[in-house]
């Protein structure tokens, strides 16, 4: 309280009681003398800080409604940031373009089908129709950009319009509670589809509807009840979404409920009147839904959505029509109803989403029972009618949960009004519940904006935050238009670089593929092709089987599938034909192959779509394209596959120009990789980073994966198949492609690296690297035949490794990276790297709720036994460490036994002993290399080149480039190893010649260094440039740069062409040059010089003598 003397008590305050300027006094007699001095003015210390106001019940009110006005815009904006994500969506494509496609035939929706290739004659009765229109023509004007934002305004306005469904002159901060759970319940919905439509129209339905019961309740209230809007309201909404019809089961069921009010004598009622008026509001409100280009269809839409739509998608989902209903994922249940048990069986089977609906609903059925006296009736049976919707199908949630809120809101003010005292008071327990209360809201509104800004508060596989169009959309779309169409047009408008194109077809022979994905179908309508299916399913159902494509789809899509043996109830036997199988299995591929032929025929489909995912169902559809490339007669050609997708034309069509086109598009993996250069690639602008506290906690939880890796992916799953006839494996590649995995190995490499360039964290680039280098360490190790160049050794096997382990840097849990490594280590006899991996791999297994027992054990086996090895490793460097034997002897030594983390610790723990020891130097940067410290190992390398090159130490330039090569440095790996050949080419010529100097005859040492110097040069010095030409032209290879690769091969095979490697060099010879006729399998040793007669002289000599004897 403030000190500072108030007015009464001041006597040099001019306006104090019984001055001149104090009320009630004569003017007269108090006028001052003109010719007295001014008074003096008094020193204060008074800072100028305004007096302290005592605190009123009028202020703690006054403090209330503005942090009510807070919270309430507080949630609109929260709305708009939830709203403002890219369009990703590929049922997007479809409503923009039949707005664009009505906007140019008469601004009327069409009769039938325009898009398809198989419902062309069907009707299509598309009550959404102008939402379409309304899309259509917001893209047109700005974009993917402006749909964006359109969408992010509707959903404001939604929202905007909740928060004013109030009851006057009380507080609102509950009601902005329940409009922020409905909030979150819905903002998984919010696509720019009908159903911001739905949500808005239920907003406004109860905005009138609340007006309307609060003005006929308070007369003096200013302005009419306007139940009239209503009829124009549903006259837009019917023209604009589907599922209008669910306002309409509201309106009802809120005039149903005021009626039983009315008969039961409730208290919160309506006059007879204005329930009067309300039955004959809902009743021309359902008359004006006959408005519309559908009549009869918009009258009768919930017979259509729930007894032909929804079934028709849960048969589709489940795959009902195979015969065999599959489990569906709790993303796809939205359209099943809430007594589906799959839904109760599945992990994480509700999100936020799905929380903050129940508890909006649970809120909104516990305050109407504390207002049971006092309850709007209407309301609560729309409620109900909602709750009975939802129950009916999980996709009318969000849309209850909308009702709910409003439902939830208004009791819960009456209840307040009701039970608590209306007066504000000063009273510290009501102050702190106030203001602490609402300053928790506006706390828990602001970490809510964070997590949805971040996309946090999202699914994994939801669009990003921002406005635009989504990467993986985009991505899709740029897929498939080079696939069939060519190559992207010009940016649509906004920048937008997805723009459906104008070109006509000329990459496919037709326009009118079987798409195995309904996604895909969507993308075909966007770039000008006729798709199958697309994700309109209630149009391509049909009562009758014949007719139903949704079912003809599947069934085709299984008829395509390779009949296989039985699974014998033996695990060891794995498939084998049993009797009677070979007929059985005869019989059923005819029985298939007649069936998808005689759909093909029917609707003239000469190719295939494959998708091919990178996640989910990525197994079973390599399996789907290896089938078909596996088909007998062999029936299908690959002629392109892409980052998402596979192209397969049918062979088996005696048209001419069919064959013509697949000869010119057949795709030779081989000819891709060895034929046709790629864009050099620099080394990457930083090294792979570990995910931030930010980013593990707070940032999406969504990774995505950019365009070049998912292609270089689908490579890598092709590369690591094994051929046909190698085995009875499940996924295989036929024959005719098995000599395509090094080529196949190479291109996942490049496109892997040139994803990494854009994203360095990309763990699934690592993972594509490590999975292709083990590959070509295979393939090389077995054309190679030498025991330099094996599997655990060499260039390919440190690539491998590297890789792997900045996979894990990138996602420290990844197990299938950990597994790689533990493996790969295992067979490199690296006990404790391999330890490391495998207790990892243990900690993940059993932190899996669905944990594999029998593979839980086999790992617990394996880290018994492994930390073994590493208890009695350490136990013997104990003793030579007692022993007094150097460090780098003793780190040498573990080394060679297979424990690179203990030499590791030794070397590191010695640093003085190391220090000037360059041997001990490039032993750490090896070890290093080898057990994933790459950067640092970089670094050291770095370090250690300068006077490593000017001891002239030998081979140092070998660490130094391998440890650039996990950065995808070549340019740096290349100038090392070109300066090590010519380092070795000097310095065995240096040790040749200075060996010829003759020498004082009792230098005894003469004869045998001069001897050594020899052998050098004969022997050591061709390895060695051989050798490091390999690897030369291997990175040249994987770079893309195959005429330096080609002679990097011919100059390696000319130094040293006795070497081991001969027939490596001449596999890779073969596939640059493209032939293999001037190349000799046999070296120099093994060739019998002397001249011989030709095979065709040989041939023709042997058929004289054969004529003369005969």
């Amino acid at each position: 309280m403030s000190t500072s003397p108030t007015p009464e008590s001041n006597p040099a305050d001019p306006i104090a009681s019984g001055s001149p300027l104090a009320g009630n006094h004569d003017p007269q007699s108090t006028a001052l003398p003109t010719d007295l001095p001014p008074p003096a003015v008094e020193e204060t210390n008074d800072p100028g800080i305004d007096e302290y106001e005592e605190l009123t019940p009028e202020l703690v009110e006054d403090e209330a409604i503005r942090g009510d006005f807070v919270i309430k815009w507080a949630v609109i904006l929260l709305a708009f940031l939830l709203a403002s994500t890219k369009v990703g969506e590929s049922l997007s494509l479809v409503g923009i373009k039949t707005g664009q496609y009505i906007a140019s035939h008469g601004f009327l929706p069409p009769r039938t089908d325009v898009f398809s290739s198989t419902v062309a004659d069907r009707a299509w009765p598309n009550l959404a129709w102008g939402f379409d229109l309304i899309l259509g023509t917001v893209y047109s004007a700005g974009g993917f950009t402006a749909v964006s934002v359109f969408k992010a305004l509707l959903v404001m306005l939604t929202f905007g319009i909740l928060a004013q469904i109030l009851r006057p002159n009380l507080p609102s901060w509950w009601s902005s509670i329940c409009v922020a759970f409905a909030l979150v319940a819905c903002h998984l919905r919010f696509a720019p589809h009908a159903t911001l439509i739905t949500f808005l129209g239920l907003a406004v339905l109860f905005l009138v509807l609340t007006r309307f019961r609060q003005r006929l309740q308070e007369p003096a209230a200013s302005g009419q009840p306007r139940l009239w809007l209503l009829i124009p309201l549903f006259l837009v909404w019917c023209n604009l979404d589907s599922r209008a019809y669910l306002g309409l089961a509201c309106l009802l069921l809120y005039a149903a409920g005021e009626s039983v009010a009315g008969f039961l004598h409730g208290e919160n009622l309506l006059p007879a009147t204005a329930r009067r008026h309300l039955w004959t509001v809902a009743l021309a409100s359902i008359a004006v839904t006959l408005i519309h280009p559908f009549p009869l269809q918009s009258l009768l839409a919930p017979t259509q959505v729930y007894g032909v739509e929804y079934p028709a998608v849960r048969d589709f989902l489940q795959q009902v029509y195979l015969g065999e209903p599959k489990p569906v994922s709790v993303g796809e249940a939205n359209f099943f109803p809430l007594s589906y048990g799959g839904l109760w069986m599945a992990r994480d089977s509700f999100d936020y989403a799905g929380i903050s609906a129940v508890i909006v609903i649970l809120a909104a059925v516990v305050l109407v029972l504390f207002n049971w006296k006092r309850m709007a009736w209407g309301e609560t049976f729309a409620l109900l009618g909602m709750i009975g919707f939802s129950f009916l199908c999980l996709r009318e949630l969000p849309a209850t949960a909308i009702v709910a809120a409003v439902v939830a809101g208004l009791n819960g003010q009456a209840w307040y009004q009701q039970t608590f005292s209306q007066a504000y008071t000063t009273r510290a327990s009501e102050l702190f519940f106030s203001r602490a209360g609402r300053a928790v809201t506006v706390l828990a509104l602001a970490i809510l904006g964070f997590f949805g800004g971040t996309g946090r508060l999202r699914d994994p596989f939801a669009p990003q935050s921002g406005y635009g169009i989504d990467n993986n959309l985009a991505s899709l779309i740029g897929d498939l238009q080079t696939r069939l169409v060519g190559l992207p047009s010009a940016p649509a408008p906004g920048g937008d670089v997805a723009a459906a194109p104008a070109s006509t077809p000329s990459r496919s022979f037709d326009d009118h593929p079987f798409n195995y994905a309904v996604s895909h179908g969507d993308v075909l309508l966007w770039i000008g092709q006729k798709p199958f299916i697309d994700s309109r399913l209630p149009l391509y159902y049909h009562t009758d089987e014949e007719q139903n494509l949704l079912a003809t789809n599947l069934r085709v899509r299984k008829a395509l599938e390779l009949v296989r043996a039985p699974r014998s109830t033996d695990p060891a036997q794995g498939r084998t034909l049993r009797p009677n199988d070979e007929a059985l299995i005869t019989r059923q591929r005819a029985e298939r192959r007649e069936y998808w032929k005689s759909v093909f025929e029917k609707y003239q489909i000469s190719h295939v779509l494959l998708r091919l995912s990178t996640t989910g169902r990525a197994a079973q559809e390599v399996l789907a394209l290896t089938d078909l490339l596996n088909s007998d007669p062999p029936e299908w050609e690959l002629t392109d596959l892409g980052a998402g997708c596979a192209v397969l034309y049918r062979t088996d069509l005696p048209q001419p120009e069919l064959q013509t086109f697949l000869k010119d598009r057949k795709l030779d993996f081989r000819n891709l990789a060895f034929q046709r250069s790629a864009p050099f690639l620099s080394a990457r602008d930083r090294w792979v980073r570990k995910p931030t506290f930010y980013q593990r906690y707070f940032w999406s939880k969504r990774r995505e994966i950019s365009p070049p890796i998912q292609q270089a992916l689908q490579y890598a799953r092709l590369a690591t198949l094994p051929a046909r006839s190698e085995g009875n494996s499940l996924w295989a590649l036929p024959d005719r492609y098995a000599d395509s995995r090094a080529a196949l190995a190479i291109l996942a490499i490049r496109k892997a690296q040139e994803g990494l360039q854009d994203d360095p964290d990309s763990h699934w680039g690592y993972m594509v690297l490590g999975e292709a280098y083990g590959v070509l360490s295979k393939w090389e190790a077995t054309l190679a035949q030498n025991a330099s160049r094996t599997q655990t050794s060499g260039l390919r096997y440190f690539q491998a490794m590297a890789s792997f382990n900045q996979a894990l840097v990138s996602s420290p849990e990844d197990g299938p990276a950990h597994q790689q490594l533990a493996s790969l280590y295992g067979q490199a006899n690296r006990s404790d790297l391999e330890l490391r991996h495998q207790k990892e791999l243990l900690r993940l297994i059993e932190a899996d709720p669905e944990i594999d027992a029998e593979l839980m054990l086999a790992v617990e086996s394996r880290v018994r036994e492994l930390e073994k090895r590493v208890a009695q490793a350490e136990e013997r460097d104990l003793q030579y460490q007692q022993q007094q034997r150097p460090p780098f002897d003793r780190a040498m030594e573990l080394a060679q036994q297979g424990f690179v983390l203990q030499a590791i610790e030794v070397l590191d723990r010695e640093a003085e002993a190391r220090t000037g020891n360059l041997s001990a130097e490039q032993l750490r940067i090896i070890l290093q290399i080898e057990a994933g410290r790459a950067e640092e190992a970089h670094e050291n390398a770095e370090r250690f080149a300068a006077p490593a090159q000017e001891s002239r130490m030998q081979s140092w330039e070998d660490p130094v480039a391998f440890a650039n090569l996990p950065n995808a440095d070549y340019p740096r790996a290349q100038s090392l190893w070109t300066q090590k050949i010519e380092q070795a080419s000097k310095g065995a010529i240096t040790g040749l010649l200075y060996g010829m100097i003759p020498r004082p005859q009792g230098l005894m040492g003469w004869p045998l260094g001069a001897t050594t110097s020899a052998a050098t040069w004969a022997f050591t010095r061709p390895e060695t440039i051989c050798e490091t030409r390999i690897n030369l032209a291997l990175i040249y290879l994987e770079e893309g740069n195959l005429a330096s690769a080609q002679r990097e091969l011919e100059q390696a095979l000319a130094a040293h062409p006795e070497t081991g490697n001969r027939t490596l060099i001449l596999h890779y010879l073969s596939e640059l040059r493209g032939s293999d006729a001037d190349l000799d399998p046999f070296s120099p040793s093994q060739t019998i010089p002397g001249e011989f007669a030709s095979e065709e002289e040989f041939s023709q000599r042997e058929r004289l003598v054969d004529e003369f004897l005969n």
